[in-house]
C-alpha cells in the first residue's frame, strides 16, 4: 500500500505540473465549470 501512495503522489504532481504549464502557455484554464463532469452514481457489483 505504501508503494501505491508514493506512486500516486508522484503521478499527481506530474499531472499538476503539466496542467499548470499548459495553462501558462495557452493563457486559458484547463478545468472549468463548462467541462467538469459530475461523478456518476452507478456502482457495478461483482458477481
Amino acid at each position: 500500500m505504501k508503494e501505491n501512495a508514493i506512486a500516486s503522489k508522484k503521478g499527481g504532481k506530474i499531472a499538476k505540473d503539466a496542467r499548470l504549464r499548459l495553462e501558462e502557455q495557452t493563457g486559458k484554464k484547463v478545468v472549468t465549470g463548462d467541462n467538469f463532469l459530475l461523478p456518476t452514481k452507478t456502482n457495478k457489483k461483482l458477481k
